[in-house]
């Protein structure tokens, strides 16, 4: 769940009965989905056209990456850890920057081909889209071992795919992620304020868990709740919830004890800006000679939502009051 009034508790810590905490569920859907119906995208694509052509995005390094089709109207991007960074933003609009301060959530559509996909049992990196910010995101988002601490990927909050499977690295996993901004010390790079689920949480290898389909339709929901600093991660098949999270952190469905969703808390004092969507094929810089990830992934579509205070204040009065009757 991405409201988090019951953050903290499983039903088994607080005592309900099974049938109790069941009463709440129609209830929180409905205002869930109120929510979302009166908070308008503040940012959507649907690739009508060409994007790029149409002036409402730009493209940092390599173009010829980023294929538009006008016929599908969807674009796609070829990922290739071993090629230099590059990447597809849209701003948000009218100078918008989205803080720690600020709840927010983005949807992406995407579709993730079998045909040329390739993840190396010995490399580890991933496929990534989601918000960024054009001025701080750097392009080295990982280091290199002539220099560790080069990576400059600040101000990121993304889904992350990490498809790679060895025995290094047991399972595929998926997670919501996010950078801070620049602590100002000189000495520390971008990986002292990254934050992401533990691998319990994020690993696809729990029962009922699969990796992520090749050649079907996803849409991958990123939400940040600013109140309670509850990062969620959730994907649907045919808008039917993927299972994702059956060993969470916290156990079965982990913090919020469903399996649809893979979760973390964002440690106090962290702050973060972000003014950008990107489509983001990082170079994985620990590569020797060879790719760790090479996938070409179609995107149909993403939006970008910040709930209006008035629904906000809706839903806190409303399950308050539910609170209150128990």
């Amino acid at each position: 769940m991405s409201i988090d009034v019951f953050k903290g508790m499983s039903p088994r810590e607080s005592g309900w009965k099974g049938c109790e905490m069941f009463r709440f569920i129609p209830v929180v859907v409905l205002l869930t989905a109120s929510w979302a119906a009166a908070a308008p995208a503040l940012l959507s694509e649907n690739f009508a056209d060409d994007p790029v052509a149409g002036a409402r995005a730009t493209v940092v390094g390599d173009g010829s990456r980023f294929t538009f089709n006008a016929a599908g109207q969807t674009l796609t991007a070829a990922y290739d850890t071993l090629l230099p960074t590059s990447r597809m933003q849209w701003q948000l609009p009218g100078g918008t920057h989205l803080t720690q301060n600020d709840s927010f959530s983005f949807q992406t559509s995407f579709l993730i081909h079998s045909a040329g996909f390739f993840a190396d049992p010995f490399g580890y990196a991933q496929i990534s889209f989601g918000l960024i910010n054009s001025a701080t995101t750097g392009l080295d988002r990982t280091g290199t071992p002539a220099d560790a601490t080069s990576d400059d990927c600040l101000d990121v909050a993304t889904v992350d795919y990490f498809p790679n499977l060895s025995t290094f690295f047991p399972s595929p996993n998926v997670q919501p992620l996010i950078i801070e901004s620049d602590d100002g010390n000189p000495l520390t790079d971008a990986f002292v304020g990254l934050h992401y689920p533990t691998s319990l949480e994020s690993a696809l290898n729990g029962p009922g868990e699969a990796d992520l389909p090749r050649d079907i339709l996803l849409t991958a929901a990123f939400s940040y709740n600013a109140s309670t600093g509850r990062v969620t991660l959730t994907l649907d098949q045919n808008s039917s919830p993927l299972t994702i999270n059956s060993e969470g952190e916290a156990g079965i469905g982990g913090l919020d004890g469903d399996i649809a969703t893979i979760q973390f808390d964002l440690p106090g004092g962290a702050e973060f800006d972000l003014d950008a969507f990107s489509i983001l094929l990082w170079q994985d810089g620990w590569t020797f000679g060879s790719s760790s990830v090479t996938a070409d992934v179609t995107f149909e579509s993403f939006a970008v939502f910040v709930p209006e205070p008035g629904a906000i204040a809706l839903l806190a009065v409303s399950l308050l009051a539910l609170w209150r009757r128990k």
